[in-house]
């Protein structure tokens, strides 16, 4: 109602005039509208919920290798596989700018609970995507400045809907209301994990001369072993621990994975 598109959503609920309750009832209704219309059946989750460390570990591991095999291509004389030029480089900047402009908000309702030492790992992610205060490595002003100093903030007004659909999801997350804990959990579980085409984006811009800063960032904070991907991992553990209906929890982390994918 009044919404009639993903751009209208993200403006909403960008929106500081617009109170939080307005915001948990329009997050509600259109988290519903999205995963009614969600295939989660396909999700790769490890039935085991005992062997998460080591599948998070196998997929990092399987991707590390997709990039070594990359980089020995491209050791041996074959060209980018990304960008053909600084302006598909330049496209896809501008494409994803919606996107990369609303990073971490997913976990905002997650400092609602601030006092609970369960959602502790989940708010230090979020409080290292705003850069613990500072400007300088707040994720989302990297990118603001990226856009700012290649001189590409004026085509982003002009992008087509669907590329505010993502950001529109998590901003929706970041004011779910608590029964959409899981789905955010879930949601967090595969962002955080390490990307083949972040690794090689982050290769080739610096060889066009691009500021690769916001992806490089990412490449390091995001890591298995004590980054984000570890935090997640704690979170998910911590949390499912308390649920009693271990099932329903699962499924809904399944519906927080699928959203991460649209």
């Amino acid at each position: 109602k009044n919404h009639q598109n993903y751009c209208d959503l993200v403006t909403f609920f960008l929106n500081a005039d617009v109170s939080i309750g307005a915001k948990e009832r329009k997050a509600s209704h259109f988290l519903k509208k999205e995963i009614q219309i969600l295939n989660y059946s396909t999700v790769d989750f490890p039935a085991d919920i005992g062997k998460i460390k080591d599948w998070m570990l196998s997929k990092n591991k399987a991707q590390c290798t997709e990039y070594q095999a990359y980089l020995e291509r491209r050791k041996s004389g074959e060209k980018r596989e990304y960008f053909k030029n600084v302006g598909q480089a330049f496209e896809f900047l501008i494409k994803v700018a919606p996107v990369k402009r609303v990073d971490g908000s997913w976990l905002y309702s997650m400092t609602h609970y601030w006092n609970d030492p369960v959602f502790r790992d989940l708010i230090q992610i979020y409080l290292e995507e705003l850069g613990l205060g500072m400007a300088k490595s707040n994720h989302v002003c990297l990118y603001d400045d990226l856009i700012l100093n290649l001189g590409l903030e004026h085509f982003v007004l002009d992008l087509e809907d669907e590329y505010y659909h993502q950001p529109a999801i998590q901003l929706a997350l970041a004011y779910a209301p608590p029964e959409y804990i899981p789905e955010i959990i879930g949601f967090n579980l595969a962002y955080e994990q390490l990307p083949l085409h972040l690794l090689i984006t982050n290769y080739e811009l610096q060889e066009l001369g691009i500021d690769s800063k916001y992806f490089n960032v990412h490449i390091t904070i995001d890591n298995i072993d004590n980054g984000h991907a570890n935090l997640s991992l704690k979170a998910f553990e911590k949390i499912y621990s308390k649920y009693n209906d271990k099932e329903s929890f699962i499924e809904k982390v399944k519906i927080g994975f699928a959203l991460n994918n649209k």
